[in-house]
């Protein structure tokens, strides 16, 4: 398998395999990845054919995130989807990265065959989202520049070129709640391939996490939460429609401390995102 950089070009066929292995991202979700990390997402070619793909998205030159490790069904069980993963981890290391990523049951086995320690639960919540609360005060936002910082307290990690890149994308919606630079929360939605992406999701209290999401069901209908609240919002999240559909464990390279989440982040951007 020759291993070598995506480019815009392959954007057909990663989503190929994204859609092959039943992943809600779009030929967007991939042109994202690639913007964000030209020279971290891998794809593995055998015969002419793209068959295998990894990224990796860092965060300030601090944190890479793991994601988008994907083998073609034809092509399984001949190692190609460890050669892309170590591939990836590799590089990141070298990078001096502090590296995560979010794991299935199945993958916390492998993934800690390679020095990855469980961090926290993340769980994916999906449904139509029914409005139930108060949307008066959450207004539209397009400037990443209003959140960044917000989000950079939250998280401890500066994603600001990941949220100008969310916000400037066609469907993209950025909500905000609060007054001026003192907020209660924010959440950016964009559309999926079979549901939108409600992420990232930040919330100072249970009032503005449901407001949130009360007006993210007016522009949007079905929705994909992947939530890092570890069990604090699990009755808000029923009470508008959501329903637990994955568990998943986030991960991380070493020591495992938490990375890219803090008590006031509900939802990861994605599981390839953080």
């Amino acid at each position: 398998m020759d291993i070598r950089l995506l480019t815009d070009a392959d954007v057909d066929g990663a989503l190929r395999l994204s859609t092959q292995a039943n992943w809600n991202q779009t030929a967007t979700d991939w042109r994202r990845l690639i913007a964000l990390a030209p020279d971290a997402c891998y794809g593995g070619w055998v015969d002419g054919d793209l068959v295998a793909t990894a990224t990796v998205v860092s965060y300030a030159g601090a944190v890479g995130w793991v994601g988008m490790v994907l083998v073609d069904e034809a092509h399984r069980r001949r190692g190609y989807g460890s050669a892309m993963f170590e591939r990836a981890l590799d590089d990141a290391l070298d990078d001096g990265l502090r590296v995560g990523l979010d794991a299935t049951a199945d993958g916390r086995t492998v993934y800690r065959q390679y020095g990855f320690e469980n961090v926290a639960p993340i769980v994916r919540w999906s449904g139509a989202v029914e409005p139930t609360a108060e949307t008066g005060d959450v207004e539209p936002v397009d400037d990443s520049d209003r959140i960044a910082a917000f989000d950079r307290r939250a998280c401890g990690t500066d994603r600001r070129d990941l949220l100008a890149r969310l916000l400037a994308e066609e469907g993209a919606v950025g909500l905000v709640r609060g007054q001026g630079s003192e907020l209660n929360g924010y959440a950016v939605l964009r559309p999926g391939r079979e549901r939108a992406q409600l992420g990232p999701l930040v919330a100072t209290d249970r009032e503005t996490c449901a407001a949130l999401l009360s007006a993210a069901a007016s522009r949007f209908g079905a929705l994909i939460v992947d939530s890092l609240a570890d069990g604090a919002m699990d009755g808000t999240f029923r009470g508008h429609g959501l329903r637990p559909e994955r568990d998943l464990t986030r991960m991380v390279h070493g020591n495992p401390a938490e990375v890219l989440m803090g008590e006031t982040v509900v939802a990861a951007a994605g599981f390839e995102l953080g």
